[in-house]
């Protein structure tokens, strides 16, 4: 008894260390991100980007990985500055999940971006290489206002009234994404 709980404490550490290591390559390929799109660098938008990619912006444009660079490389897309603030990353097996907010200085086709957004950004292990799958951003009605996060509810008299999200399970939201992932995406549903 006493064995199995130690070798079950060290696979729960290793699964933290693995989990923060992760959070860490997300966090650093999002930094070169970053930079590659300020700098319009095509080889470095190409290895971080999923050939499958699909970008929403603030604006409801819609992006493929070849668009991206196009429109970068091009000029029709470009940023001054790029900051993010509040990012967190949830590590779901081969799939991670970044959010957070976007304070952005650009142009695209000469009109400026909304400087204020949020984004949700999934990253997906692909033949051993994390990938950026999918990217959304929405504009923030107000710098640094903290959204609240509401699903509506029915009540007895068919009323709506918001209930927080927060109360759904975080294994069921997983599950949920794992089996999106594994649809959506060829190659996602398991393995390294």
């Amino acid at each position: 008894l006493a064995l199995t709980s130690i070798v079950m404490a060290q696979e729960q550490s290793t699964a933290g260390t693995q989990r923060s290591n992760i959070e860490q390559v997300i966090r650093q390929l999002d930094g070169e991100r970053i930079q590659a799109q300020i700098g319009a660098d095509a080889a470095a938008l190409d290895r971080i980007y999923a050939d499958d990619f699909i970008g929403v912006g603030p604006s409801g444009t819609v992006r493929t990985k070849k668009q991206v660079i196009l429109d970068f490389t091009s000029g029709t897309l470009k940023f001054q500055s790029i900051t993010t603030d509040e990012v967190q990353v949830r590590v779901y097996e081969n799939t991670a999940v970044e959010t957070g907010l976007s304070t952005m200085d650009g142009q695209d086709k000469g009109k400026p971006v909304p400087r204020n957004t949020r984004f949700t950004r999934v990253w997906v292990k692909q033949q051993g290489t994390w990938r950026l799958v999918a990217n959304h951003y929405s504009v923030q009605s107000a710098p640094n206002q903290r959204l609240s996060y509401m699903q509506p509810r029915v009540t007895p008299n068919n009323s709506l009234q918001p209930t927080s999200v927060s109360s759904l399970r975080s294994s069921t939201v997983a599950a949920e994404l794992r089996r999106y992932v594994a649809h959506e995406i060829p190659g996602a549903g398991g393995g390294t």
